[in-house]
């Protein structure tokens, strides 16, 4: 009885094989279900994050492996992930990131991005308001007014949509 569990786990004993794993010998529908996976696990972009370059870092991590995977996950993550929202009365600093990060996006990309809000307690007309955030974020932009029930009377909140 001492033999077998000695030959069991001494060096006779054979180590199984590794293989390779290449994610792209699975089917698409597979990589593209395990792409969405990662960037849910990720975490969102946050107001405060939006000057980093770890931003833009992780938007290439996965989705710029392949055009095929750009193609899927790069409007899926600026979906899901990107979603900043800032006050016109912010400083010009503060505010003045998001035009500095969109800027840094190349313009399909940055058309991707569909969760930007900012919102606003002045009076100005959307035109205005839209001139004002063009001039600081040297993009052109157009605003679309939400509804949000219950809010403070006289806040207006904006989707912002980046044009190019």
């Amino acid at each position: 009885m001492a033999d077998a569990s000695a030959s069991h786990d001494g060096e006779d004993a054979q180590e199984p094989e590794l293989k390779h794993f290449r994610l792209f010998d699975l089917p698409p529908e597979l990589w593209i279900k395990i792409g969405k996976m990662a960037i849910d696990d990720s975490p969102a972009i946050k107001n405060y994050e939006i000057h980093c370059r770890r931003t833009i870092k992780s938007l290439a991590a996965l989705a710029y492996t392949c055009r095929a995977l750009r193609k899927e996950l790069l409007p899926y993550y600026c979906e899901t992930k990107i979603s900043p929202v800032f006050s016109i009365f912010e400083e010009a600093g503060r505010i003045g990131r998001l035009g500095h990060w969109a800027r840094r996006l190349d313009p399909s990309t940055r058309a991707m991005v569909t969760e930007a809000q900012v919102y606003t307690y002045r009076k100005d007309s959307l035109e205005e308001l839209e001139s004002l955030l063009s001039g600081i974020w040297l993009l052109k932009i157009k605003l679309v007014p939400l509804v949000r029930a219950g809010a403070f009377s006289g806040f207006r909140p904006f989707k912002v949509k980046f044009e190019d």
